[in-house]
């Protein structure tokens, strides 16, 4: 991903304050305002026992949460990394590397296995990470110097009991597209050369629905509320953007369940009929989840505007391949070869079985059909 900055604190005009997530209360505080991330190439050489300064579990209301954690990685330079501990492990690496390959932001991920490889060419992480990392989560300094509160002690502990977790990149940022209708500067700037948000929220429902990742953006064609905190708000030299955070897979069996791939069948291939011909009732519907149903019309219009030309972007990536198939095998291969070690009780195996391509091609072939 390119260069990232943190943003600049919000004006002090804005109408309301943005979300704040909840943090367990103790003494030390990482101060997440201007907190930045670790550079990637050194998340590999982490250690872990020196390094570690603090940690607290950052959660939504609706979501176990994530660990972020903070490190001296160098002398008097901190910076932060996120540790995810999930089942469906595979799943959120291949919706992840599917959204870098179609020149989506997102976080960069590695895995870190309880017993790797250390050999192999596909290795990650260094030899005993996993262990160390659990080792400087235990340490009991971090409780007594009141750095880390037992609340988090007791969730990071839980999170971390599996064989396998993912590190992420740090994204700089405590604005979620939740919080958009509030960032005034943000929402009237109608500039596509400096704000590109709603055109990568184009090119991300996209993706979204190759893979059938719901908890996003519901565009009336998932039953559901959908969760504007997994898009982040990023500013990037000059030009606002948006990240996709938390994205999985979640394919329907078209033998096991044909009735329920058939309406989500049916659903995709009316959203993009009705996206390409510019439908006014949906486009309305999208922007009014995200902005006040009073926001001027001049926004609304760029909104919708710009988010249109970011699904035709993704489409035509789409149509630009030689071979999509080739393409999603690549990525899954890239998955299952993360793991270089033991699979303690076929964990890894499968959660990987859950990426079923036959269905993302279907759906990409639907797509690009559609759009044509």
């Amino acid at each position: 991903m390119e260069q990232i900055e943190a943003p600049q604190p919000a004006p002090a005009t804005l109408s309301s304050p943005r979300k704040k997530w909840k943090i367990e209360e103790h003494s030390y505080r990482i101060d997440i305002q201007h907190a930045k991330p670790i550079p990637w190439e050194e998340s590999f050489c982490i250690h872990w026992a020196k390094q570690l300064i603090s940690y607290h579990i950052i959660a939504g209301y609706e979501s176990t949460g994530v660990i972020l954690a903070e490190l001296e990685y160098k002398p008097n330079q901190k910076g932060c990394i996120i540790i995810k501990g999930m089942e469906n492990i595979c799943s959120e690496m291949f919706a992840t590397f599917l959204a870098h390959s179609m020149n989506i932001l997102a976080p960069k991920v590695r895995l870190v296995e309880y017993a790797p490889h250390i050999h192999s060419t596909q290795q990650t992480c260094v030899d005993n990470e996993w262990h160390y990392i659990k080792q400087s989560f235990d340490n009991p300094t971090l409780i007594e110097e009141h750095k880390v509160s037992i609340a988090d002690k007791v969730k990071a502990d839980k999170m971390l009991n599996m064989a396998f977790f993912l590190i992420y990149e740090y994204i700089p940022s405590q604005l979620h597209l939740s919080n958009l209708q509030h960032e005034e500067t943000l929402v009237n700037d109608c500039n596509p050369q400096t704000n590109q948000i709603w055109f990568d929220l184009g090119r991300i429902v996209v993706v979204d629905m190759l893979i059938n990742n719901f908890d996003r953006l519901p565009c009336e064609v998932w039953d559901n509320h959908g969760n504007l905190n997994n898009v982040m708000i990023l500013r990037i030299e000059n030009t606002t953007r948006a990240v996709a955070i938390d994205q999985s897979v979640f394919c329907i069996d078209k033998q096991k369940f044909s009735e329920n791939y058939c309406k989500y069948r049916s659903k995709v291939k009316s959203f993009f009929e009705r996206i390409h011909r510019r439908d006014a009732m949906l486009l309305q519907h999208i922007v009014n989840y995200v902005l006040p149903k009073v926001t001027e019309h001049r926004i609304q219009a760029f909104a919708k505007e710009q988010f249109v030309l970011g699904v035709e972007s993704a489409v035509k990536w789409l149509r630009e391949q030689a071979s999509v198939k080739v393409v999603l095998e690549e990525l899954k291969s890239r998955v299952q070869q993360m793991k270089t070690g033991e699979d303690w009780a076929d964990v890894y195996l499968k959660s990987l079985e859950h990426i079923h391509l036959d269905f993302i091609t279907e759906m990409v072939e639907l797509v690009v059909s559609t759009w044509s």
